[in-house]
C-alpha cells in the first residue's frame, strides 16, 4: 500500500492502518484503507494499527483472499439495532483495543509531552448538517486556504472556515486532516455546528495512539442525536422499527416509496385448513417458507399450540398437523436414490423439518434434541404413514356400512306401517 504524503515521517514504513467503520445503514466493521477507497467519508473512528487487530484475534480465521498484503485475523461486521447497542459494541471494541495496547511491547521511548487530540467535528458518516461537540487541538500547525481564528485564551473552541488540510508540526505531534467548509461555536462551550464535513482521518504515532483512540471512542458515543438524525444514520433499522410499530397500532404495515419493507402482508394461518394433502401444496409452502421470515415465525407460533408432554409426542403431533398421511406416505427420511414414478422424497433438510426441530427445542430447552434423536422419532412415523392411512380408510368404510344399515332399519318399520290402498 502506498503511504499517504501526510503520514508521519518517523513512523515505521511497515505500519499499516485500519479503519473502524460505522456505515450509515448500521453496519459496523474494521477495514483497511484500500478497501474503503472512496468511502473514507464514512470512517467513524481514528485508524487502528494492524498490530492491534492481530493482537485481538490470534486464533481466528485466516486472511481474506482480497487482502493478501495484510495480516488480518478478525473483521467486525455486526448489525446495530439501536444506539444503545452501538454504545455496547463500541465499548467492547474500546476494551479490546485497550488490552492489546497495554500488552503491546513499546517500539520507541515514550514522549514526555502529553498530547490530547480531538477532531474538530465528529460523525464523519453524516454528510451534512451534523451537530457535535468539539475540543481544542494542542500543538498543531494549521495550513488554511482561508481565514482561521486562533484559539481563545479560555480554551473554548475556535471558529474555523475553509480548512483544507493540517500539517505535522515540528515537535512531532499528531496530524489531523480535514476538509471543513465552515464551523461556528459560542463562548459558553455549547457544541459546535459543522456543515459539509467531507472526511476525517487521524494519523497518530504508536506512542500517542492509545489515548487518542480511547478519547475518540468516548466522544463519539457521548453525543445526543435528534430523532431525524437517528433515522438518517440507521435508516434500515429504523424502517423496521417503524414498520413493526405500524403493524401493532394499525394492524397492517404501510410501505413507503423510500424503502422496501419485506413481508408487508400479514402472515397467513398455515395450519387452519388442516394438514397438507398433495405434493404440489407441500412444494408451494416450502418455497414460501424459504423466502419469508415472518411466515416461518408464524408456523412456529402455530406449532406452540400443538405441543405435547414430551419431545417424541410433540414431534409426531407437529408432523401430523403439517402432513396428511397420504402425503407423508410419499416421503422417507432420506428419500430414495432410485428414479421411478413412485420415488419417495427426502423429508430431511426441508423447511418443515427444520421448523419442527427448532420448535421442539424451544419448548423443552436443554438437553436439546439432536438430529439423530429427531430422526429416530419421525423416521418410523413416515414409514408407517401408509398403514395408518389404510387403517383409517378401513375404519371409515366400516362406519359407512354401519350407518347404511342403521338407516335401513329406521326406514323398514315406517314402510311396514303404511295402510293398504284397498
Amino acid at each position: 500500500m502506498t503511504r499517504s504524503p501526510l503520514s508521519l515521517s518517523h513512523e515505521e514504513p511497515t505500519t499499516r492502518f485500519w479503519n473502524v467503520v460505522l456505515f450509515a445503514n448500521g453496519d459496523l466493521g474494521i477495514a483497511p484503507d484500500i478497501w474503503l477507497k472512496e468511502q473514507q467519508n464514512l470512517c467513524a473512528y481514528p485508524r487502528v494499527n494492524a498490530y492491534t487487530l492481530n493482537s485481538l484475534a490470534e486464533k481466528c480465521a485466516p486472511p481474506k483472499k482480497d487482502w493478501p498484503e495484510y495480516k488480518i485475523n478478525k473483521f467486525y461486521h455486526r448489525k446495530i439495532s439501536s444506539f444503545d447497542k452501538a454504545k455496547e459494541l463500541f465499548a467492547e471494541i474500546d476494551s479490546e483495543i485497550s488490552g492489546a495496547e497495554e500488552s503491546a511491547p513499546p517500539k520507541q521511548a515514550p514522549s514526555t509531552s502529553t498530547t490530547a487530540v480531538s477532531p474538530p467535528s465528529t460523525s464523519p458518516w453524516v454528510a451534512t448538517n451534523s451537530a457535535a461537540k468539539t475540543s481544542t487541538v494542542k500543538n498543531l500547525t494549521i495550513a488554511t486556504s482561508g481565514p482561521a481564528a486562533k484559539p481563545s485564551s479560555d480554551g473554548n473552541p475556535t471558529v474555523v472556515t475553509s480548512v483544507s488540510s493540517a500539517t505535522l508540526s515540528s515537535d512531532g505531534n499528531p496530524t489531523v486532516v480535514t476538509s471543513v467548509s465552515s464551523a461556528t461555536t459560542s463562548s459558553d462551550g455549547n457544541p459546535t455546528v459543522v456543515t459539509s464535513f467531507q472526511a476525517y482521518i487521524l494519523n497518530v504515532p504508536r506512542m500517542f495512539r492509545r489515548n487518542v483512540v480511547t478519547d475518540a471512542f468516548r466522544q463519539l458515543i457521548g453525543f445526543s442525536f435528534s430523532p431525524a438524525l437517528v433515522r438518517q444514520l440507521i435508516q434500515s433499522n429504523i424502517s423496521n422499527l417503524l414498520a413493526n410499530q405500524e403493524r401493532t397500532e394499525a394492524g397492517e404495515i404501510v410501505a413507503t416509496p423510500s424503502r422496501s419493507v419485506p413481508d408487508t402482508e400479514p402472515p397467513e394461518e398455515i395450519l387452519e385448513n388442516g394438514p397438507l394433502m398433495t405434493m404440489s401444496d407441500f412444494l408451494k409452502l416450502e418455497k414460501k417458507l424459504k423466502k419469508s421470515k415472518s411466515l416461518r415465525n408464524q408456523l412456529r407460533s402455530e406449532y406452540k399450540l400443538l405441543m405435547r408432554s414430551d419431545r417424541g409426542a410433540s414431534c409426531r403431533s407437529l408432523a401430523a398437523a403439517s402432513l396428511h398421511d397420504t402425503l407423508a406416505a410419499k416421503f422417507t427420511w432420506k428419500g430414495q436414490k432410485t428414479i421411478s414414478p413412485s420415488q419417495k422424497k427426502a423429508f430431511e433438510g426441508t423447511q418443515i423439518h427444520r421448523l419442527i426441530l427448532q420448535s421442539v427445542n424451544l419448548k423443552f430447552k436443554e438437553p436439546f434434541m439432536t438430529k439423530a434423536q429427531f430422526q429416530d422419532v419421525l423416521a418410523d412415523w413416515f414409514a408407517q404413514a401408509k398403514f395408518r392411512f389404510q387403517r383409517r380408510e378401513k375404519r371409515a368404510a366400516a362406519r359407512r356400512l354401519q350407518m347404511e344399515a342403521e338407516n335401513e332399519e329406521v326406514a323398514l318399520p315406517s314402510s311396514e306401517s303404511e295402510p293398504d290402498s284397498d
